[in-house]
């Protein structure tokens, strides 16, 4: 064997290597990979108050412990209990639905509840995955406290690992800060608030499901075009139609109040930098429900943004 020969043996012998221990890690995380995605979205999200409370506790691991334990406090506690509430009225829901007794078609009513079992089938797993599963809400709190702990590292390190320019590296890690940021803070933050707000408005009104309905909402919010007139005008309209002119009409104001957020916290969130196309918008949501369950919500965008974001970059740095 000469010595090219054994060189290019070594090379190959060191890519099937390193292939083989790639599937077999990612076989490892597989089951945690929503709470591993979760514990990023968290972290990334509330990392601003993590930094203004490490202000007064100067021990990183003192500082993260706390934040663990406040986000537990705050978002998990009740986070379960939304969840326990949000299965259950779904699940009244479509079993509502399945029973209504309007006169529509018959078409019509299986292409309905066709959708709704497909929709409710795509989100239940994942809920019910979050619930009950006491090993991946541990990973969840410990990635937590090592992202709020070692999060700049790790940004470090990453960026060191890149194989560009120093200036050149500085700008792709802004840019994708950029997009990160208009993704989390301008599509899915307004997308809870309008859920928020809907779902508490829809209490409000007597309107059965109020959370799940707050949860449609949410993900309508994230997706261009349609939004959440999807569901508030044809509740109001059915309340007109009815007769409740009063419940009819505070439906069309809550939709308004909803639309109006929309138009003015949405733009300067995201920013004029930011611009994310309402195509990559939909297909990202859509796909990443599909491959990521729940949090595809949020990465199923973020990582077709990031991608366009780099194919961009690479374009402007070769001219």
């Amino acid at each position: 064997m000469t010595s090219i020969s054994k060189k290019e043996y070594s090379r190959y012998f060191f890519i099937l290597f390193f292939l083989i221990l790639l599937v077999l890690a990612f076989i490892l995380i597989r089951p945690f990979i929503t709470p591993l995605l979760l514990s990023i979205i968290i972290a990334y999200s509330s990392y601003p108050l993590y930094n203004k409370l490490n202000k007064l506790i100067k021990n990183r691991s003192l500082c993260s412990v706390v934040m663990v334990i406040l986000l537990f406090l705050i978002i998990a506690i009740p986070f379960f209990v939304l969840v326990r509430s949000l299965l259950s009225e779904a699940g009244a829901f479509y079993n509502s639905a399945s029973k209504m007794s309007i006169s529509l078609s018959v078409p019509l009513k299986e292409i309905i509840q066709k959708g709704l079992s497909g929709f409710i089938s795509e989100i239940t797993p994942s809920l019910t995955s979050l619930k009950n599963t006491s090993i991946s809400f541990f990973i969840l709190l410990f990635s937590l406290f090592y992202f709020f702990k070692d999060g700049e590292n790790i940004i470090r390190v990453i960026e060191k690992k890149i194989p560009l320019k120093r200036t050149h590296k500085r700008k792709l890690m802004e840019e994708f800060k950029q997009v990160t940021s208009a993704v989390i803070y301008g599509l899915v933050f307004v997308g809870i608030i309008e859920g928020i707000i809907g779902a508490t408005g829809f209490y409000l009104l007597g309107i059965p499901s109020p959370l799940f309905w707050g949860l449609i909402i949410t993900i309508l919010a994230i997706l261009p075009v349609v939004g959440p007139p999807l569901i508030w005008i044809p509740m109001s309209v059915m309340r007109f139609v009815g007769h409740d002119y009063t419940a009819g009409a505070l439906i069309v104001i809550l939709g308004l109040v909803l639309g109006a957020i929309d138009l003015i916290l949405k733009p300067k969130l995201i920013g004029k930098k930011a611009r994310i196309h309402p195509l990559v918008t939909l297909v990202g949501v859509f796909g990443g429900l599909k491959i990521l369950g729940i949090t595809g919500i949020i990465f199923g965008p973020l990582i077709l943004v990031m991608t366009i974001t780099l194919i961009n970059f690479i374009t402007k740095t070769k001219k």
